[in-house]
């Protein structure tokens, strides 16, 4: 499955190139945070190569795949374009 990141780091292109391995990490939402003009909280997957934060993958994808994402924790890149501001990866 190919997934289209969101959220992109603007330093993400420089830090990955195709082939590489990234670690997805999931981040609960924190009830207690005020979000009035952003509306609730929710369950986000974050892509990490290392330290660096690269992307996201988009929520209602997330959402959608929740079933298939639940026991993954690495990923590959497929494809970056710093042109056109995509980073595809492949779980």
């Amino acid at each position: 499955m190919e997934i289209k990141l969101s959220s992109l780091s603007p330093l993400s292109y420089e830090f990955t190139k195709p082939g590489d391995t990234v670690t997805l990490f999931r981040k609960q939402p924190n009830k207690r945070e005020f979000r009035a003009s952003i509306g609730a909280a929710v369950e986000s997957i974050l892509i990490f190569k290392g330290p660096t934060k690269i992307g996201m993958i988009p929520v209602k994808i997330a959402d959608e795949n929740a079933e298939y994402l639940k026991g993954k924790s690495t990923a590959k890149i497929t494809v970056t374009d710093s042109a056109k501001k995509t980073i595809i990866i492949k779980v």
